[in-house]
């Protein structure tokens, strides 16, 4: 009775889920002056590269809406597309099935203090999810690629301009309209989480490092590289330049 009853519960949230992603694609669906298809396709293909399988269950799945002759015209590629969206759907309601799962467990260890079991199989990578193919075989996004958005992994270099030390790591950014966040890996025990805005081709940043010190950016971003500044604010006062390169 309760398996069933956790069981009602899971296929609940699943179809509560499904209807915010629903909802969330209806603007782009019905805005299609401000979004085009292609705009579409590279939203959910840096989200799904950037392991965010909520936002690009939801821009693949306008891409689909406004492409539907894709099956017809590029089967191919309406493959990729379609296998794409079905495992970020899944992967999204395996989260939320390892949720409850483990809200199961915490209620039982509180109950008991037994310890409760996990287990964690091998996964399958994501499949592949590449840029349609002119008739020539060539990438028609190439002279265009990430203009539109900033989301996914870069490489950044910092160089201080106070002390001459030079930093080197990733960023990771989601981007959600023109909100920024994500994390940026640290060279010391610092908070890695950022927030931000991406306005323009003006990449904006904040990083409270949790030691008494704000960190600001502010990057202006090209294709697949961008370049700007940094200031610290706190007890650890700094200044310099970043460079951005895709990861």
């Amino acid at each position: 009775m309760k398996t069933h009853q956790f069981s009602n519960r899971v296929r609940q949230l699943i179809k509560m889920l499904l209807m915010l992603i629903l909802a969330e694609v209806a603007p782009f669906c019905s805005q299609a002056q401000n979004y085009s298809s292609d705009q579409l396709f590279k939203m959910g293909q840096d989200a799904y590269r950037g392991y965010n399988f909520v936002d690009a269950a939801v821009y693949l799945y306008a891409y689909m809406q406004t492409k539907p002759d894709l099956a017809t015209t590029n089967p191919p590629h309406a493959a990729e597309v379609q296998k794409a969206y079905e495992y970020s759907v899944d992967k999204v309601r395996r989260a939320i099935t390892e949720r409850d799962d483990l809200r199961k467990q915490l209620a039982r260890v509180s109950r008991d203090d037994n310890t409760g079991s996990t287990t964690a199989g091998l996964e399958m990578p994501p499949p592949p999810l590449h840029a349609p193919q002119d008739q020539a075989g060539r990438n028609r996004f190439a002279a265009t690629e990430f203009v539109n958005t900033v989301a996914g992994v870069w490489k950044y270099e910092m160089v201080s301009e106070a002390g001459g030390g030079v930093h080197r790591g990733t960023l990771t950014i989601s981007l959600r309209k023109s909100d920024v966040s994500g994390e940026m890996e640290t060279w010391d025990n610092s908070a890695r989480v950022i927030t931000g805005s991406w306005v323009n081709g003006v990449l904006e940043l904040r990083r409270d490092t949790g030691l008494e010190t704000v960190q600001y950016f502010k990057i202006g971003v090209k294709g697949n590289s961008g370049q700007g500044s940094f200031k610290n604010d706190g007890r650890y006062p700094d200044y310099g330049t970043i460079t951005i390169s895709r990861q």
